[in-house]
């Protein structure tokens, strides 16, 4: 039995060797390289947030529609999966939503951390942080849907691990329009994609912050941020002009009443900024009482120094103007369904039918319609929608997701 076992091995032996010996002078395939895996991404990214000495990360991913509940999807159209691929397979679960339409990412440092998601409310008489919404203790990444207040979070954080802990509400700063990192507890890492930044691009025109109670007994906290361009540019100063010109005289009027005791009827002015290859898109709102936001759009390239239209900015992301314009009356027709759906009563359906027609029409969309890219080259319009009640119109932001993968393909 031993030399039949002797036998055996020495034979494999010789197939082995004359294996080997076949493939001399054969081209030996190489591994192909691995390819970043999901996995990888997010290590990366939570060292990065380690590094910086902070307990989580946080990125600002966009603003929804209203009525959209799809978030994988939009994640997708968004480009957030592009950017973020652990975002690939988020289930429902991992997406904590209040009342508001702004998408933020949340990344533990600590894959072990504890992640516990509140509601929270600023002006509560008794605590600002309310009921638990989520918790995990796996460190796993979480979206958070909220913030329908332009000024105010609803939405808090706490992140507890290795790293430390981390309490921190979400919200865009009226300062300078990017992702504020103020914390109760801890410290922030930013890693929002393609935002541009303040300190190279901007300065301020006003800078109000102030608390203030009228003669009548209103009272609030408000803030005035107007920006301008730093460029010393033909562009950068024709931009800056037409802000001046507009924001200006708001602001002039909000301190005069101040100083007078009178009540407000502007509540803010904000801005945020995206970056999109050398373009750089400039989103100027203004808050009036009888929630009404008016916005303005300024379009700027980085390289030359100029200001851009819409068209230059359809050129850049490869979108023809009949296909702009067929967007943007798709996203008008789809906001105003939804925005009157549930009205059934038949005396309100002409003044429904005038108002859908004129929010359709070519005096309202056309080549005029202010417009704006995100940092994944997403295009976004500003766009009046019709109202049968208080003002014939008001102006929102519409999202122009019918272009599937073709915008954004520069």
């Amino acid at each position: 039995m031993k030399k039949v076992m002797a036998l055996l091995i020495a034979a494999a032996m010789i197939c082995a060797l004359a294996s080997c010996g076949s493939n001399a002078g054969q081209t030996q395939h190489q591994p192909e390289a691995e390819t970043e895996t999901e996995d990888d991404t997010l290590k990366s990214l939570r060292k990065t947030i380690a590094d910086s000495g902070c307990q989580m990360g946080v990125a600002f991913l966009g603003t929804m529609d209203e009525g959209d509940t799809d978030v994988p999807q939009w994640l997708k159209d968004s480009g957030s999966v592009e950017r973020f691929p652990f975002l690939a397979g988020i289930p429902a679960n991992e997406v904590v939503t209040q009342p508001g339409n702004e998408m933020y990412c949340i990344v533990p440092a600590d894959e072990g951390a504890t992640v516990t998601v509140r509601t929270y409310d600023p002006l509560s008489s008794v605590t600002p942080v309310g009921q638990v919404l989520y918790e995990k203790t796996e460190g796993t990444p979480v979206c958070l849907r909220g913030n329908a207040s332009d000024i105010m979070p609803n939405l808090e954080v706490a992140v507890s691990g290795e790293n430390g802990k981390a309490v921190y509400q979400p919200f865009i700063s009226l300062k300078d329009g990017t992702v504020s990192t103020e914390t109760t507890e801890g410290s922030v890492y930013d890693f929002t994609p393609g935002e541009a930044s303040d300190a190279v691009y901007f300065t301020n025109l006003y800078d109000e912050d102030f608390d203030y109670s009228d003669a009548v007994g209103n009272s609030g906290h408000y803030t005035y941020r107007v920006p301008q361009l730093a460029a010393d540019t033909q562009g950068a100063a024709e931009i800056n002009r037409a802000i001046s010109e507009n924001c200006s005289p708001i602001v002039e009027d909000v301190l005069r009443n101040v100083s007078e005791g009178v009540s407000l009827s502007c509540l803010y002015i904000a801005w945020e900024s995206y970056e999109y290859g050398e373009i750089l898109s400039l989103v100027v709102s203004c808050g009036w009482d009888a929630d009404m936001t008016d916005y303005s759009v300024y379009l700027y390239d980085t390289g030359s120094g100029q200001q851009l239209t819409t068209s230059d900015l359809l050129s850049v992301v490869h979108v023809s103007e009949a296909a702009f314009l067929n967007a943007v009356r798709a996203a008008a027709a789809d906001r105003f369904d939804r925005q009157y759906a549930d009205i059934s009563d038949d005396s309100f359906k002409e003044a429904v039918a005038e108002r859908r027609a004129w929010t359709l029409s070519d005096d309202n969309i056309n080549m005029d319609v202010p417009s704006y890219a995100d940092a994944a080259g997403k295009l976004y319009v500003i766009l009046p929608i019709g109202s049968i009640a208080g003002a014939d119109a008001y102006e929102q932001v519409l999202a122009l997701d019918a272009f599937g993968q073709q915008a954004g393909a520069a």
